[in-house]
């Protein structure tokens, strides 16, 4: 099919672009591919899918993953229409941008040792992130419907507020630390009218 193809010219450009081919030489480099399933704009991590680096995935539609699609990188952005639900597998990032304009939740599970949310828009959704270390947010948290929820949760360690976290009408926004840890807030954390626990 088309996409098919697109794909394949993706990949071959992606390799052509990391490795010396001359040095290289005449080899076949055979992948495994069946790391995302893309279906009518939206993305789904099926597989495990690990870099040393940073990974960028944007869908026209929403971004899921099963139980055993755990991303684990440095920077994980996200851009996604209808929601990116990265809460079905426990993933181990280090950083953190997302984007979500029009309807569905932005949810990451995580577990790293400190987790840096770097910023996150979010429309016509809520916006829960957890870590089991250390949570710190750098870049503004914005949710920009009004009657929803903000939740970050640092399971074992630290909930740093750094920079602001908005929400809009009756939003709710909740800053937790579960078993341990402590809540500092440096930043301005405001809700119109909701509550802010």
């Amino acid at each position: 099919s088309g996409r098919t193809q697109e794909i394949q010219r993706l990949i071959g450009r992606s390799l052509r672009a990391v490795f010396d081919l001359k040095k290289l030489g005449e080899r076949s480099i055979q992948l495994d591919c069946d790391v995302l399933q893309a279906d009518g704009g939206g993305i789904q991590f099926n597989s495990a899918v690990t870099l040393g680096g940073n990974l960028t995935v944007t869908a026209s539609a929403d971004i899921t993953q099963t139980a055993s699609g755990i991303i684990t990188c440095q920077l994980l952005t996200t851009s996604s229409v209808s929601g990116t639900n990265l809460s079905s597998a426990t993933n181990v990032v280090t950083s953190f941008n997302a984007t979500n304009t029009a309807s569905g939740d932005i949810s990451l599970t995580n577990a790293s040792t400190t987790l840096t949310v770097m910023g996150i828009t979010e429309t016509g959704g809520s916006i829960t992130v957890a870590n089991t270390g250390d949570l710190t947010t750098t870049g503004a948290v914005t949710e920009n419907s009004a009657n929803k929820t903000i939740n970050l949760t640092a399971t074992a360690g630290d909930l740093t507020i750094a920079a602001s976290v908005t929400g809009i009408g009756a939003d709710i926004i909740s800053l937790n630390t579960v078993t341990s840890g402590n809540i500092i807030v440096n930043g301005v954390v405001s809700s119109d009218s909701g509550e802010i626990d």
